[in-house]
């Protein structure tokens, strides 16, 4: 019984701060069950049954950091209020402790020692931050306060990123550039090589219309003259916008030295004629997967004009079977 009523002297001048103080009512008017909200009316006799169970609920539905302040809380607002007890001896089985301004329990060696200052100073812990967020530890728990050193690494994180990703867009830049250069140039021999076969084709067909007896052989030869000069003159033009510029005496400088053995042999064997048309044949040909390659890779005025070249191949060839 003592230890009881030394615990309730504690309870009763235990400090509560105001918020809390706040929280514990708002809780006990929305979780307390009827048959004990009628104790929280002020003159309203308490038995130590029903303190008790006051007690119990308190400890059962609060939340773990106002469970601390469920005694003190009761007994400052819930039973100091009401201490009016009747005053028959059958019901009052020991004495109440009569609440005075000392914050020491009854008997206590100290209990008799008042101090000189103001009481309500005693209250309050010294060096004890006042406002309203002072107590902000306890209504909100879970909330971490950041430091300056988080913001300073995720700062430091965010410059890392702009770096990697300025250093990636700069390697994706260089790739693509070398890709761009590196299928420019292939066009660029495509095309060079597209002007030196039709230079050949010029230089043989003129090289054996001097000699052909044949006069549908004869048309062919100039036919051929004529279509294939016309594009040349595109084809250098196209090598031109890309950066190359070509004179015809470097195109006319590449020569085939085993189409004139073939066409000295013909002439030798008394067959030109029919040498000259299948060399003709052949170089068509051949010119004719030139101007598919150079229409793959090409531009859309080079695709054209390797288009209309490839036409005009199927004509010479007509004339040819023609002829034959």
């Amino acid at each position: 019984m003592a230890t009881k009523t030394l615990d309730s002297a504690k309870n009763r001048y235990a400090y509560i701060p105001p918020s809390v103080q706040q929280s514990m009512s708002e809780h006990m008017q929305k979780t307390m069950p009827p048959h004990l909200k009628k104790y929280q009316q002020s003159g309203t006799f308490i038995p130590r049954h029903a303190e008790q169970e006051l007690s119990q609920h308190l400890q059962k539905n609060l939340p773990g950091h106002l469970k601390q302040y469920a005694d003190p809380y009761l007994q400052q607002h819930v039973v100091g209020p009401n201490t009016v007890r009747p005053t028959n001896t059958d019901t009052i089985s020991s004495p109440q402790p009569t609440p005075s301004n000392s914050p020491y329990p009854s008997g206590s060696n100290f209990a008799n020692t008042q101090p000189t200052s103001n009481p309500s100073s005693q209250s309050t812990p010294p060096n004890t931050p006042t406002g309203s967020g002072q107590y902000d530890f306890i209504m909100n728990p879970d909330k971490t306060p950041r430091g300056p050193m988080l913001s300073l690494g995720s700062t430091k994180q965010k410059i890392l990123v702009v770096i990697v990703a300025l250093i990636s867009l700069i390697i994706l830049y260089v790739v693509a550039s070398n890709l761009l250069n590196s299928s420019a140039n292939a066009q660029r021999d495509k095309l060079q090589q597209l002007a030196i076969a039709q230079t050949e084709i010029l230089r043989v067909a003129d090289e054996a219309s001097k000699k052909i007896s044949n006069k549908d052989l004869l048309n062919q030869a100039t036919s051929t003259q004529m279509s294939v000069e016309s594009s040349k003159v595109q084809v250098v033009n196209a090598l031109s916008k890309r950066g190359k510029k070509i004179k015809d005496k470097d195109l006319k400088s590449v020569k085939i030295a085993e189409n004139d053995k073939i066409l000295s042999d013909g002439e030798q064997n008394g067959r030109l004629d029919e040498t000259y048309k299948k060399l003709l044949e052949q170089q068509l040909l051949d010119y004719r997967q030139r101007l598919k390659s150079v229409h793959e890779s090409g531009n859309k005025s080079e695709k054209e004009i390797a288009s209309i070249a490839d036409k005009q191949i199927d004509l010479l060839l007509g004339k040819k079977q023609a002829s034959q």
